[in-house]
C-alpha cells in the first residue's frame, strides 16, 4: 500500500460510507456470538490506523498487530497504545492465547494467505473464533486493488476452502455490500474502459453528504439481515469460523 493511503484511511474511517458500513456488518457478526459479553482477549491483525479497534474494545482487551510503522503511528494518534509490530504469518505470540482473532481486509495482501490462517489457528484458543473480511470477484479488480497492494480477490468458495484447510469450522460466511454492487461494478468496469493506469490514489472519494448517508443506511440494513441470511453476492465477503 502506498504510504499516503494510511493518511487517507485515518481521515476517512470515521465518516466514509465504506468504512462505516463495513463496521456495522462486523459488529452485527460479532454480536451473533458475543453480544453483551466483555472480557474477551482479542487480536486485531492488520489493524491499520486503528478505527475498528475502538469498537472491538467494547468486547474486551484488544491488541493491534501490524507490520507498518505508519499504520501503528496513526493508531497512537487515536490514543491506542496496545500495539505489536509483526507480520501476520509469524505473530510471535503464545499458542492458544486469544478468544477472537480479526483480520479485516488483510488476507488479500498476503502472498501466502493459507500460511497466515494456520498461524491464526495456532494462536486462537480452542473454542475461539476468527472473523475475516476480504474483497470479492476478480472481475471487480481495478487500480484501487493495485494501489492497496492486493494480491487477489476471492470467491466465497475459495475463502471457505482456505479457512477450513487451516483447521477452522465455518459458522457464517456471506457476501456483503450487496445492494450497492451493481453501481460499484459499473464504476469499476467503466474505469477499465477508460484504461486509467499508473495512479497512486485509491477510489476513496467522499460523495455528497446525503448520498454518503444513503450508502451508510443501505449497509446498516444489510447488517441487520446478515445475522439471519447469507447474501448470494456482494463486493466483499465476511467469514466467522471456530477453532474446534
Amino acid at each position: 500500500m502506498y504510504a499516503n493511503e494510511y493518511g487517507k484511511m485515518y481521515n476517512f474511517e470515521d465518516k466514509y460510507w465504506w468504512f462505516l458500513g463495513r463496521k456495522s456488518v462486523i459488529r452485527s457478526i460479532i454480536n451473533i456470538l458475543y453480544k453483551g459479553r466483555e472480557g474477551l482477549k482479542i487480536l486485531d491483525v492488520g489493524c491499520g490506523t486503528g478505527s475498528i479497534m475502538n469498537m472491538l474494545a467494547e468486547y474486551g482487551d484488544v491488541l493491534g498487530a501490524d507490520l507498518s510503522d505508519t499504520a501503528l503511528e496513526f493508531c497512537r494518534k487515536r490514543g491506542i497504545n496496545k500495539l505489536l509490530k509483526t507480520s501476520a504469518d509469524d505473530l510471535k505470540l503464545e499458542s492458544e492465547s486469544y478468544d477472537l482473532i480479526t483480520a479485516f481486509d488483510i488476507l488479500e495482501h498476503l502472498e501466502d494467505d493459507t500460511k497466515t490462517l494456520k498461524e491464526f489457528h495456532r494462536v486462537c484458543r480452542t473454542g475461539g473464533h476468527i472473523l475475516a473480511t476480504v474483497p470479492s470477484y476478480n472481475f471487480l479488480w481495478s487500480e484501487h486493488d493495485r494501489i492497496l497492494g492486493h494480491k487477489r480477490r476471492y470467491l466465497r468458495k475459495q475463502l471457505r476452502r482456505r479457512i477450513t484447510s487451516a483447521g477452522f469450522r465455518i459458522k457464517k460466511i456471506s457476501y456483503f455490500i450487496t445492494f450497492l454492487m451493481p453501481a460499484i461494478a459499473f464504476f469499476r468496469i467503466f474505469q477499465k474502459w477508460l484504461k486509467k493506469k499508473g495512479g497512486t490514489e485509491t477510489d476513496y472519494i467522499m460523495p455528497p453528504v446525503f448520498l454518503n448517508n444513503v450508502f451508510i443506511f443501505l449497509l446498516l440494513i444489510e447488517s441487520i439481515f446478515i445475522k439471519y441470511i447469507d447474501f448470494p453476492f456482494g463486493v466483499s465477503i465476511v467469514c466467522l469460523a471456530e477453532k474446534e
